[in-house]
């Protein structure tokens, strides 16, 4: 089935769907007392439950000084929204959502099964993606990303697919899409279409930008804007363009038109999480966090006009966090790992390659992870998962999502008070 012929061939609205999305744009019936908002923030951290928002909060509360470039001395600026709440976020077919049947909830109102964007393969058919509709209501348009903007959440607001890895046929959805502003990572998953792609998108109208100097250039009458560049994780890198750089870019080309949608994704919340890496994490989250105030220096400018919302599409890690006494402050203890553990592969592959004994390589990962004064039960994990990973001869045997380097983090969270039960998604 092409993308033209799934968008083409739409279900029609329903009632309650009309409803749903209405809400969410502002759109109330004329007996609503509400007013109805010209600027619409939907926010999704990726994998991000209660027990991540709190660690993070615990975090910016003890680092007292600025990340993103702005003061979260006081903590997270999410936590300071009005008006808290829940929602449960299963899909059509699964207990325990996946991201893209997520963010089809969110587009359009209609569960979908796992996998899918905005199509329902029991039915045979497609659901209308956010962008569309949005874009009928006069509202503009931008979608924003940690990950590649053809991954599962961000593809959810614009694209339509049986499987969210069809990445050659989401990307080609791009160009025709409604959105007028898309920020995020180079695209994934593509085998030589990407010039094709560009292609397209510059004959539809878009202006391609892909480093600070062209994003730093941009005019307030450009047109349709896609940036992409690299976002590494943030302990290992600082990002050219982050996803405060984009808001804000985002509110300044959009802010004098007839109002806008704007969906900003933390998606590597999900990535860290799924790692168990705390510290990774936290700086994923802070990130999203940094973003989060934009908005809401926006909405101070624009009190009455202007609705944020926060929330998640489904919690990654099983996490708990847990504080006494004994625990102590947190920063001090995460901060002494050295990057993340997805960055820290050529480590463990010099490891490998030069064949260490645990005795040898225990102080080095001991120095990798500020893991010193080792107690005898943690010493005996680390012995464990070095032995059952160094007898698995198939592949890269030690860095990485192997078991040692998921022991080694998880010892470091669990110093700081971070409990983690999974490496998968939970209902939570």
């Amino acid at each position: 089935m092409s993308a033209f012929s799934r968008i083409s061939h739409l279900r029609p609205l329903s009632g309650l769907r009309i409803w749903i999305l209405f809400a969410l744009l502002g759109v109330l019936p004329v007996c609503s007392a509400e007013p109805i908002p010209r600027f619409v923030f939907l926010f999704i951290g990726d994998g991000m439950g209660e027990a991540h928002v709190r660690a993070a909060d615990q975090f910016a509360r003890e680092r007292g000084s600025a990340v993103e470039g702005y003061d979260n001395a006081g903590g997270l600026a999410m936590l300071t929204l009005p008006e808290r709440g829940t929602l449960s976020t299963f899909s059509k077919n699964q207990l325990v959502t996946d991201s893209a049947a997520s963010a089809s909830a969110f587009s359009t109102g209609r569960k979908v099964p796992g996998n899918a964007l905005n199509y329902d393969s029991d039915l045979g058919v497609t659901y209308e993606p956010m962008a569309f509709h949005a874009d009928r209501l006069g509202y503009q348009v931008a979608i924003i990303s940690s990950a590649p903007v053809n991954h599962a959440t961000p593809a959810g607001f614009y694209a339509v697919a049986p499987n969210r890895n069809d990445y050659v046929d989401i990307a080609r959805q791009l160009p025709d899409s409604p959105v007028d502003y898309f920020g995020g990572e180079p695209l994934m998953g593509l085998d030589g279409e990407i010039a094709e792609i560009q292609a397209s998108a510059v004959q539809n109208g878009f202006t391609l930008v892909e480093d600070r100097a062209g994003f730093d250039a941009l005019g307030e009458a450009v047109g349709s804007v896609w940036v992409s560049s690299p976002m590494p994780y943030r302990v290992d890198a600082a990002h050219p363009i982050s996803l405060a750089d984009h808001t804000a870019m985002a509110i300044r080309l959009l802010r004098d038109g007839p109002g806008f949608f704007m969906m900003v994704e933390g998606a590597k919340v999900d990535w860290a999480s799924h790692s168990n890496d705390g510290l990774t994490m936290i700086g994923e989250l802070l990130e999203m966090d940094a973003a989060v105030a934009v908005a809401m220096e926006f909405l101070e400018e624009h009190p009455d006009e202007t609705l944020i919302i926060v929330t998640s599409d489904h919690e990654t890690g099983g996490l708990l966090f847990e504080r006494d006494s004994e625990t102590g402050p947190i920063v001090p203890v995460l901060e002494s790992q050295q990057g993340s553990l997805a960055g820290m592969d050529s480590r463990f592959k010099a490891i490998e390659e030069t064949a260490m004994r645990f005795d040898e390589a225990l102080p080095v990962m001991q120095g990798w992870f500020g893991l010193t004064d080792l107690a005898q039960g943690e010493r005996v994990v680390l012995e464990q998962a070095f032995t059952e990973c160094g007898s698995d001869e198939s592949g890269f045997r030690y860095g990485g999502d192997k078991r040692l380097g998921h022991a080694l983090v998880r010892l470091v969270g669990a110093r700081a008070g971070l409990q983690w039960t999974s490496f998968k998604h939970t209902a939570d």
